[in-house]
């Protein structure tokens, strides 16, 4: 009986902690403006944007870091996984800012050189990497 209440306890608490969620942390440097037709900028500095993702190990949770200052989001419905025409995988979030309930989609990109996809409620949006 206590192997049975050991193996019950040790699967219990390997489940739990299957189940936690780590935060990580993404850090961007350079990033172009696109416009609603497609069009986009050159690529410039845009000093340090910092990207906590599961912030504080909540998977529904998005931290972002930048010049400006910090701004929180949490994540609205589930994870999209997708492919860009190209074949390049990516997580596509949508997102709430907790401050003033705007809404903006980030893709997040499997190859890192690509970065993060921010799209505005308008349409437009900026492309992050380093």
């Amino acid at each position: 009986m206590k192997k049975i209440i050991l193996f019950l306890t040790l699967l219990f608490s390997l489940t739990i902690s299957a189940q936690e969620t780590k935060q990580f942390v993404e850090t961007y440097t350079i990033g172009k403006s696109i416009e609603k037709d497609g069009s986009s900028s050159e690529w410039n500095s845009v000093g340090e944007v910092r990207i906590f993702f599961n912030y504080r190990s909540d998977s529904k949770s998005v931290r972002m870091y930048t010049d400006t200052g910090v701004r929180d989001f949490k994540q609205i419905g589930a994870t999209i996984k997708g492919k860009t025409s190209s074949g390049m995988d990516y997580n596509l979030l949508e997102l709430y800012n907790v401050l003033d309930g705007t809404l903006i989609k980030l893709a997040y990109y499997s190859d890192t050189r690509y970065g993060v996809m921010i799209i505005f409620e308008d349409g437009s949006g900026m492309q992050l990497t380093n």
